[in-house]
């Protein structure tokens, strides 16, 4: 009886304990899930200074070039700088941005150090294909504050034409970062802060000015997400850490295109569950009392209700114990004085001889149906296993007389997004390959490629994380193949190789562009590329079918985030194999 109650009771404590276990585990879970929301919510800010950012370039790029700007408050200097061989060689001149007669002589420190960051950082090839090179500079001689500079490209004059192919000298502005960028000030909150951040991990402007020069590369938990960003993974995130004030901060940070400059938001972060400051904030809020007041009294509750219950279940299990001993009294059989016990035997062995006979003819058919159930078990199996080995074969042959294309037009015509052409062209082409397939989106202004959908069995352990950067002359090269007709092949290109090896374990795949076709788009353009996981004889068996929904899934695509009405175009496009540099450096 003892025990039964001991065991009543350490089952309430079980659930209990099983009960406090999960709802920690849903604080962890929501407190998890309000990280992610939060880490939007600063990206979405920080996108909102990158779009400043661009403004204020095109801004200080139409003054370089005299197109209209009369002055701009945080231009500082003007220059125009010479080029030998490729290389910066001198100041054809240096003037202050608005220079007067009485302004003072040229800073000479001032010259040397831009000249020093112009030869550490101007790139021809910068200037010849995006037709401007930006970096930084010392402000101040062995000072941590930094300026930017603009460089945009002057080129030769052949016969009233420039030519393009050779740059004689190049236009340089310097900028105030601080003044340039005022927008960190007003488009944080009360609980945020915002920064602009350099490829060297100086701020260049902060929210509190006080921070300004500040390396967060210092910083152990921001270093490796520093690095990763101006690598080509343009965005990242880190949710708990200690800043250079000393407060558990979480920040969120966006790159500036291909620029070497990267725009943060970040805010204070929430204490971890059951940590010390958490409890504090849960003692300090009227609501956790309330709620705390509630468990005691929902245990207390519990555990009277196991002491009633294991009570009433002694009381009820004596009362069945003692029923049993009364109904063993009736039936008992005392034997007459004067009878031996061999003649009750032979008054009694008639019965149970015929008893014993009835026992066995029972046991013979209980055993025949025995047998007879395992025969038909056994008959079951082996067809079952039949059927599936037949399903198995006709899963995986090879049906020459399904119409994929027409079947992608048929599940993307219905679908009002972009996002709902991105799922069916995965899904289909992960039932035509036989392989987990991943659909890279490409963002053009960003030049990178984020993870948007996914099919197949495939486990994704970070999808933030799975982005990769394209090149522009990569992009240019993958359009060029689209004009004529090709599908350009992107296995070897190195981003995406680092990000198959790195966030998923996987060596040997296959990634195709999806681009929209010239006839479409007017020009073909770059949507995204389609990575299949499981590369091998299936894939190569399919690679003209696959080549054709994929120039039907990029022109939808194309269509509908450019608000145009949908339109098919079949074609049978060649697959050619490319080998594309790694280096993005």
């Amino acid at each position: 009886m003892k025990l039964v109650r001991i065991a009543i009771f350490l089952t309430g404590i079980t659930g209990l304990i099983m009960g406090g276990l999960t709802s920690i585990s849903s604080l962890r879970t929501d407190q998890e899930q309000a990280g992610i929301r939060t880490n939007e919510n600063l990206k979405s800010q920080a996108t909102i200074l990158v779009d400043q950012f661009f403004g204020t370039l095109e801004s200080t790029k139409a003054l370089n070039q005299g197109n209209g700007v009369n002055s701009l408050p945080y231009l500082t200097h003007r220059a125009v700088l010479n080029l030998k061989q490729g290389a910066p060689s001198d100041f054809e001149s240096f003037n202050a941005a608005e220079a007067t007669p009485s302004s003072p002589a040229v800073d000479l420190a001032l010259e040397e150090r831009v000249m020093s960051a112009l030869k550490n950082q101007l790139s021809i090839g910068d200037l010849r294909i995006t037709k401007v090179c930006m970096g930084t500079y010392e402000l101040n001689e062995g000072g941590s504050k930094e300026g930017i500079f603009i460089a945009q490209p002057v080129f030769k004059i052949v016969n009233g034409v420039a030519d393009t192919s050779s740059i004689e000298k190049a236009n340089v502005a310097l900028i105030d970062p601080v003044k340039a960028f005022a927008g960190v000030q007003k488009l944080a909150s009360g609980e945020s802060t915002a920064f602009l951040l350099s490829k060297k991990g100086k701020v260049l402007a902060h929210t509190l000015n006080a921070y300004v020069g500040t390396d967060l590369r210092k910083i152990s938990h921001l270093k490796d997400t520093i690095e990763n960003l101006f690598l080509g993974a343009q965005t990242g995130s880190v949710d708990r850490y200690t800043n250079v004030d000393g407060t558990k901060s979480q920040v969120a940070f966006v790159r500036a295109g291909a620029y070497p400059f990267a725009f943060a938001v970040e805010q204070k972060a929430t204490p971890a569950v059951l940590s010390s400051e958490w409890m504090s904030e849960q003692m300090e809020s009227g609501a956790a009392r309330k709620n705390l007041g509630f468990a005691l009294v929902v245990i207390a509750i519990a555990l009277i209700t196991f002491t009633v219950v294991s009570t009433w279940a002694g009381r009820e299990l004596n009362k069945q114990i003692e029923a049993n001993r009364e109904v063993r009294k009736e039936n008992a059989v005392d034997l007459p004085v004067g009878i031996a016990p061999s003649m009750l035997a032979k008054k009694v062995a008639p019965s149970a001889m015929a008893s014993a006979g009835t026992a066995v003819k029972t046991q013979i058919t209980a055993q025949a149906s025995i047998e007879s159930a395992a025969d038909s078990f056994v008959e079951f199996r082996a067809q079952l296993e039949q059927e599936r080995d037949h399903s198995h074969q006709q899963a995986r042959l090879i049906t020459t007389d399904r119409d994929y294309v027409r079947e992608l037009l048929g599940r993307i015509e219905s679908s009002l997004t972009a996002e709902g052409i991105e799922k069916e062209l995965t899904s289909l082409s992960s039932e035509l390959t036989e392989s987990p397939v991943l659909f890279l989106r490409y963002n053009r202004r960003n030049q990178n490629l984020t993870l948007a959908s996914v099919a197949g069995e495939i486990r994704i352990p970070n999808y933030v994380q799975m982005q990769a950067y394209v090149r522009k002359d990569i992009e240019l090269q993958v359009e060029q193949l689209a004009e004529g007709g090709k599908v350009a092949s992107l296995t070897n290109y190195g981003p995406i190789n680092k990000l198959m090896i790195t966030h998923l374990n996987v060596a040997h795949f296959e990634a195709w562009g999806v681009t929209s076709s010239p006839e479409i788009s007017g020009q073909a353009r770059l949507v995204g590329v389609l990575v299949v996981l499981h590369a091998g004889m299936r894939s190569a068996q399919v690679r003209p079918t696959l080549a054709k929904i994929l120039k039907e899934s990029g022109n939808y695509l194309y269509a509908q985030n450019n608000k145009l009405k949908p339109k098919s175009k079949n074609v049978d496009p060649a697959i050619s194999e490319m080998n594309f540099d790694s280096d993005l450096t």
